[in-house]
């Protein structure tokens, strides 16, 4: 297949050696685009816990233990499902490998067990794909509270599936709350992007409110990898008897299921770092507003709509000889002939470092825009 020279991914070797600094191609940079939001991996007592449970774990530990069915589950997987659901309040949990899975897991179940499927625009691939096969009962719209009323009188059922934060723009889902308790209309919330980082203890939405469904990945705030789905015990009944994911595709070695639960343990005491994060955005944001560079977002995720006249590479090598790592999404992430970029700081970023990665940005307008 055939494709635009602009549109070519490149994939760059980067060796992280601060918490804000990374090296790529022998150049020392600042890592503006980390997607490992509350650093955890570089907090010395964090590190500490994973190294002595590491030491004292037995052989069955680090190897996967083949499908979930034919291989069977491991305490330390059910561990982490009810450990998440003592904290969310939900009647169970269960753990998948990503949060691609559990986002495409979760397609099948509204795909086969309701009638009608509000898609909000912004979801992931993964819950577009997930949702291809299905498309006679899809809608892609953003919900309104008149449209989300209507939904109650309808015939059938109806799933809305929406992100909480979308994961470049840093845009929030506005979502009305359902006024009436009824299993007619449900929410399903994928809180890959902003799960560890509201409330005081990162366990809340982004919006207060508590939706049927959550998808919880650990990739981003917790810096891990896997995901979290809540709900009621017949939904995880259903994900467990039908989903494909979960019955095919092999499970994470039990290790890492423990490392999650630790990292899990230990973010809920970080607030006083959320709140350094979302103080740099503001700041990073504010002096954007002053030099008038578009941008999205009000939380931690900040979203540059780059109108320049190059290439995503180009703007990348362009910020790359500035020493700053920002990696820029171009088609077909994104619409042909625009250009993205998700500005990301953790709670050590100086703002001395954040004043060089919009220097840095400012210059590439000026060149380019």
């Amino acid at each position: 297949m055939k494709q635009h020279h602009n549109s070519k991914r490149v994939y760059d070797l980067v060796i992280p050696i601060s918490p804000t600094c990374v090296i790529v191609s022998g150049s020392e940079m600042i890592q503006a685009c980390s997607t490992s939001y509350l650093a955890l991996n570089w907090d010395a007592n964090v590190r500490e816990r994973i190294a002595n449970a590491l030491n004292v774990g037995g052989q069955d530990l680090f190897a996967s233990l083949g499908s979930n069915y034919l291989g069977g589950l491991h305490p330390s997987k059910e561990k982490l499902e009810q450990v998440m659901a003592e904290l969310t309040l939900y009647e169970r949990c269960l753990a998948l490998s990503s949060g691609w899975t559990a986002n495409y897991a979760i397609a099948e179940y509204v795909g086969n067990n309701f009638e009608h499927i509000i898609s909000h625009p912004n979801n992931h691939n993964s819950i577009i794909e997930g949702l291809r096969k299905f498309k006679d009962k899809v809608s892609i719209l953003k919900i309104d509270e008149d449209i989300l009323e209507s939904l109650f009188h309808r015939p059938g059922r109806t799933a809305i599936i929406y992100p909480s934060i979308e994961g470049i723009t840093g845009e929030q889902s506005i979502i009305p709350p359902k006024n009436q308790h009824s299993d007619k209309v449900i929410l399903i919330s994928d809180e890959s992007h902003s799960f560890g980082m509201f409330g005081n203890r990162g366990l809340d939405t982004p919006n207060g409110q508590r939706p049927d469904i959550r998808i919880l990945g650990f990739s981003k705030a917790l810096g891990s990898v896997g995901a979290i789905i809540t709900g009621q015990t017949e939904t995880i009944e259903w994900l467990e008897q039908a989903s494909s994911p979960w019955i095919f595709s092999t499970p994470l070695p039990p290790y890492i299921w423990d490392i999650n639960t630790l990292l899990l343990s230990a973010s809920l005491d970080f607030k006083a770092e959320r709140d350094a994060i979302f103080d740099s955005a503001s700041y990073f944001r504010e002096r954007l507003r002053i030099a008038k560079i578009p941008f999205t977002g009000d939380h931690h995720i900040t979203g540059l709509n780059l109108q320049i006249r190059c290439s995503a590479r180009e703007a990348e090598t362009f910020l790359f000889s500035r020493q700053v790592f920002l990696k820029i999404s171009g088609y077909p992430s994104v619409k042909y002939g625009t250009s993205r970029a998700r500005v990301v700081f953790n709670q050590y970023h100086s703002r001395k470092e954040i004043d060089c990665v919009f220097d840095s940005v400012f210059a590439l307008y000026q060149k380019y825009n």
